[in-house]
């Protein structure tokens, strides 16, 4: 399952790769796009090893994210919930 992760986070990248970042920095970033659906921070191309840090619930979130950020109306009640606690979600 996080394969399929993998490549549709990979495939959606429209993201600038930001090479320079820390690891530990990245894990920051992929916590608040999660957290506090800043899906803005997600500047960088998503790796394995950042993925393999991911309970499945959060990659969810975090693949949803993008979606989220485009206006994606969610039919699952926890996605709705989720999204539904930022003002941009709208």
């Amino acid at each position: 399952m996080k394969k399929i992760f993998v490549f549709i986070l990979l495939s959606l990248s429209c993201f600038a790769f930001a090479k320079n970042l820390s690891q530990s920095k990245r894990d920051k970033i992929i916590q608040k796009v999660i957290n506090e659906g800043k899906a803005k921070l997600l500047n960088f191309i998503i790796n394995k090893r950042d993925i393999n840090k991911l309970t499945q619930k959060k990659m969810i979130l975090l693949k949803e994210s993008v979606f989220a950020k485009y206006g994606k109306i969610f039919k699952k009640a926890w996605l709705k919930k989720h999204f539904k606690k930022f003002k941009w979600y709208k």
